[in-house]
Protein backbone atom coordinates (compact mmCIF):
# COMPACT_ATOMS: atom_id res chain seq x y z
CA UNK A 1 0.00 0.00 0.00
CA UNK A 2 1.18 3.54 -0.65
CA UNK A 3 0.10 7.13 0.01
CA UNK A 4 1.36 10.48 -1.27
CA UNK A 5 1.60 13.74 0.63
CA UNK A 6 3.14 16.69 -1.19
CA UNK A 7 6.47 15.34 -2.58
CA UNK A 8 6.73 12.37 -0.19
CA UNK A 9 5.62 8.87 -1.12
CA UNK A 10 4.96 6.53 1.82
CA UNK A 11 4.91 2.77 1.35
CA UNK A 12 4.02 0.10 3.90
CA UNK A 13 5.87 -3.18 3.43
CA UNK A 14 5.55 -6.39 5.39
CA UNK A 15 8.92 -7.95 6.13
CA UNK A 16 9.46 -11.72 6.13
CA UNK A 17 9.88 -13.67 9.37
CA UNK A 18 7.45 -11.42 11.27
CA UNK A 19 9.82 -8.45 11.19
CA UNK A 20 6.76 -6.20 11.08
CA UNK A 21 5.01 -3.71 8.84
CA UNK A 22 7.53 -1.01 7.89
CA UNK A 23 6.69 2.60 7.06
CA UNK A 24 9.01 3.65 4.24
CA UNK A 25 9.37 7.12 2.76
CA UNK A 26 10.65 7.97 -0.70
CA UNK A 27 11.43 11.43 -1.95
CA UNK A 28 12.20 11.91 -5.67
CA UNK A 29 15.94 11.85 -6.26
CA UNK A 30 16.64 10.11 -2.92
CA UNK A 31 16.88 6.55 -1.71
CA UNK A 32 13.94 4.88 0.05
CA UNK A 33 14.17 5.45 3.80
CA UNK A 34 12.90 2.84 6.29
CA UNK A 35 11.35 4.86 9.11
CA UNK A 36 9.91 2.41 11.70
CA UNK A 37 7.41 -0.41 12.12
CA UNK A 38 3.72 -0.06 12.85
CA UNK A 39 4.24 -2.62 15.61
CA UNK A 40 6.73 -0.32 17.37
CA UNK A 41 4.31 2.62 16.99
CA UNK A 42 1.30 0.72 18.36
CA UNK A 43 3.11 -1.36 20.96
CA UNK A 44 1.21 -4.43 19.78
CA UNK A 45 1.37 -7.26 17.28
CA UNK A 46 -0.80 -6.27 14.34
CA UNK A 47 -3.42 -8.28 12.53
CA UNK A 48 -4.10 -7.87 8.83
CA UNK A 49 -2.93 -4.52 7.49
CA UNK A 50 -5.50 -3.14 5.02
CA UNK A 51 -4.88 0.47 3.99
CA UNK A 52 -3.55 3.89 5.05
CA UNK A 53 -3.33 7.57 4.17
CA UNK A 54 -1.02 10.44 5.14
CA UNK A 55 -1.58 14.15 5.66
CA UNK A 56 1.31 16.15 7.08
CA UNK A 57 2.72 14.25 10.07
CA UNK A 58 -0.53 12.33 10.58
CA UNK A 59 -1.03 8.83 9.20
CA UNK A 60 -4.30 6.91 9.54
CA UNK A 61 -4.36 3.16 8.91
CA UNK A 62 -6.77 0.22 9.06
CA UNK A 63 -5.55 -2.96 10.68
CA UNK A 64 -7.70 -5.97 11.47
CA UNK A 65 -10.83 -3.77 11.25
CA UNK A 66 -9.39 -1.26 13.73
CA UNK A 67 -8.69 2.35 12.82
CA UNK A 68 -5.41 3.89 14.04
CA UNK A 69 -3.91 7.39 13.92
CA UNK A 70 -0.14 7.65 13.94
CA UNK A 71 2.06 10.72 14.41
CA UNK A 72 5.03 10.36 12.07
CA UNK A 73 7.05 12.80 14.18
CA UNK A 74 6.63 11.09 17.54
CA UNK A 75 6.18 7.61 16.00
CA UNK A 76 3.31 6.91 18.39
CA UNK A 77 0.00 5.43 17.23
CA UNK A 78 -3.36 5.63 18.93
CA UNK A 79 -6.30 3.32 18.30
CA UNK A 80 -9.30 5.52 17.43
CA UNK A 81 -11.68 3.33 19.44
CA UNK A 82 -13.99 2.33 16.60
CA UNK A 83 -16.51 0.02 18.25
CA UNK A 84 -17.25 -2.07 15.16
CA UNK A 85 -15.04 -3.19 12.30
CA UNK A 86 -14.39 -0.83 9.40
CA UNK A 87 -16.59 -2.09 6.58
CA UNK A 88 -16.38 0.62 3.95
CA UNK A 89 -14.75 3.91 3.10
CA UNK A 90 -12.57 6.07 5.34
CA UNK A 91 -12.04 9.80 4.81
CA UNK A 92 -9.17 11.41 6.67
CA UNK A 93 -8.43 15.13 6.86
CA UNK A 94 -6.46 17.18 9.35
CA UNK A 95 -9.60 17.98 11.37
CA UNK A 96 -11.77 14.87 11.14
CA UNK A 97 -11.82 11.16 10.34
CA UNK A 98 -15.00 9.66 8.85
CA UNK A 99 -15.51 5.92 8.49
CA UNK A 100 -18.17 3.39 7.57
CA UNK A 101 -18.84 0.50 9.91
CA UNK A 102 -21.49 -2.20 9.73
CA UNK A 103 -23.76 -0.14 11.97
CA UNK A 104 -23.33 3.27 10.31
CA UNK A 105 -21.16 6.24 9.46
CA UNK A 106 -18.98 7.68 12.24
CA UNK A 107 -16.76 10.72 12.70
CA UNK A 108 -13.97 11.55 15.10
CA UNK A 109 -13.01 15.18 15.65
CA UNK A 110 -9.22 15.03 15.93
CA UNK A 111 -8.94 18.28 17.92
CA UNK A 112 -11.56 17.47 20.57
CA UNK A 113 -11.66 13.67 20.50
CA UNK A 114 -15.47 13.76 20.13
CA UNK A 115 -16.89 10.79 18.23
CA UNK A 116 -20.33 10.95 16.63
CA UNK A 117 -22.58 8.48 14.87
CA UNK A 118 -23.16 10.60 11.77
CA UNK A 119 -25.74 8.23 10.29
CA UNK A 120 -27.88 8.63 13.44
CA UNK A 121 -27.57 12.41 13.18
CA UNK A 122 -28.61 12.23 9.52
CA UNK A 123 -31.54 9.91 10.22
CA UNK A 124 -32.76 12.13 13.07
CA UNK A 125 -32.56 15.26 10.93
CA UNK A 126 -35.74 17.29 10.55
CA UNK A 127 -35.59 17.71 6.74
CA UNK A 128 -38.70 16.25 5.05
CA UNK A 129 -39.95 16.54 1.48
CA UNK A 130 -43.48 16.15 2.83
CA UNK A 131 -45.35 13.87 5.24
CA UNK A 132 -45.61 11.08 2.65
CA UNK A 133 -41.85 11.08 2.01
CA UNK A 134 -40.41 11.69 5.46
CA UNK A 135 -37.40 9.33 5.30
CA UNK A 136 -35.78 10.18 1.97
CA UNK A 137 -32.66 11.59 3.67
CA UNK A 138 -31.85 8.40 5.65
CA UNK A 139 -28.22 7.29 5.29
CA UNK A 140 -27.81 4.20 3.07
CA UNK A 141 -24.03 4.17 2.54
CA UNK A 142 -21.41 5.39 0.07
CA UNK A 143 -20.07 8.77 1.09
CA UNK A 144 -17.53 11.38 0.18
CA UNK A 145 -16.55 14.58 1.94
CA UNK A 146 -16.59 18.07 0.49
CA UNK A 147 -15.45 20.77 2.93
CA UNK A 148 -17.90 20.58 5.89
CA UNK A 149 -20.36 18.40 3.97
CA UNK A 150 -20.77 14.64 3.76
CA UNK A 151 -22.29 13.73 0.40
CA UNK A 152 -24.01 10.35 0.65
CA UNK A 153 -26.42 7.88 -0.91
CA UNK A 154 -29.74 8.27 0.85
CA UNK A 155 -32.84 6.13 0.95
CA UNK A 156 -33.86 7.99 -2.19
CA UNK A 157 -31.33 10.09 -4.07
CA UNK A 158 -28.17 11.86 -3.00
CA UNK A 159 -28.04 14.16 -0.01
CA UNK A 160 -25.56 16.37 1.74
CA UNK A 161 -25.17 16.61 5.50
CA UNK A 162 -23.41 19.61 7.04
CA UNK A 163 -21.09 18.28 9.74
CA UNK A 164 -21.12 21.41 11.91
CA UNK A 165 -24.75 22.55 11.49
CA UNK A 166 -26.16 18.98 11.48
CA UNK A 167 -28.46 19.77 8.55
CA UNK A 168 -29.38 17.44 5.69
CA UNK A 169 -30.15 18.84 2.23
CA UNK A 170 -31.18 17.09 -1.00
CA UNK A 171 -28.70 17.20 -3.86
CA UNK A 172 -30.35 14.90 -6.36
CA UNK A 173 -33.76 13.28 -6.01
CA UNK A 174 -34.30 10.55 -8.62
CA UNK A 175 -37.22 10.32 -10.97
CA UNK A 176 -39.39 7.27 -10.39
CA UNK A 177 -37.35 4.37 -8.97
CA UNK A 178 -33.85 4.99 -10.32
CA UNK A 179 -30.74 4.06 -8.37
CA UNK A 180 -28.31 6.87 -7.55
CA UNK A 181 -24.64 6.22 -6.77
CA UNK A 182 -22.12 8.51 -5.08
Amino acid sequence: AYAVFESDVYVVTQEPNSAGHWINRWRPGQAIEKLFTLESATGTQLGEFLDFDVEGVALVFIEGGRLWRLNLGTRVAQWLQNSTEISGSVDFRSDLVLWEAADGLYSLNLATGVRENVSELINANSWRLNSSFSNLQRYEGDFTRWNDWVIYKAASGSFGFHLRKHEARPILLPLLDQDVRV
